[in-house]
């Protein structure tokens, strides 16, 4: 298996890395310094999907659900179901703000711009239960939500890690 250490890009500290099943890797940066788009995953062949950085390796298994958060595993309501592939419903994004200066963008310099966290999760539809699950980081606080569909009724908590 391929050393997941983190691959730094100077642009943000956290990165993702999908792994297949056939043992190969897809990483937000290449090391050329090229950005692979999400919508470039294969989400029909991917075994894991890890959010890095320098500190941490977190994780989804995309054929359980379950997400590998510091080395505990953390199982959630529809995790582990039969022919459900949890990448089908595969959830990352990230909360940034950018600052608007003129005499920057003129000469193109984007320093105004940050990431404040980034978040991982999935979601999945079910015999009329509708499951999502999202990590936000890095306050590592898990946000789920259940909503049964016939009943029009959904249950949100949150736990941090």
């Amino acid at each position: 298996m391929e050393n997941l250490s983190y691959s730094p890009h100077y642009k943000q500290d956290i990165i993702w890395i999908c792994e297949y099943n056939d043992g190969s890797f897809l990483r937000e940066w290449t090391d050329s310094g090229e950005e692979n788009p999400f919508s470039s995953i294969d989400k029909s062949k991917l075994r894991k999907f890890h959010t890095i950085s320098s500190n941490f390796d977190y994780f989804i298994n995309c054929q359980t659900g379950v997400f590998t958060v510091d080395g505990k595993q953390y199982v959630f309501p529809l995790c582990g179901l039969d022919n459900v592939n949890y990448a089908d419903g595969l959830i990352h994004y990230k909360d940034a703000f950018t600052e608007f200066v003129s005499a920057r963008c003129k000469h193109g310099d984007y320093d105004g711009f940050a990431i404040m966290g980034y978040e991982m999760g999935w979601k999945v539809i079910k015999d009329n239960v509708k499951s999502q699950v999202v990590l936000h980081l890095p306050s590592k606080t898990f946000e789920i939500q259940v909503t049964f569909l016939d009943l029009q009724k959904t249950i949100k908590w949150n736990f941090k890690v």
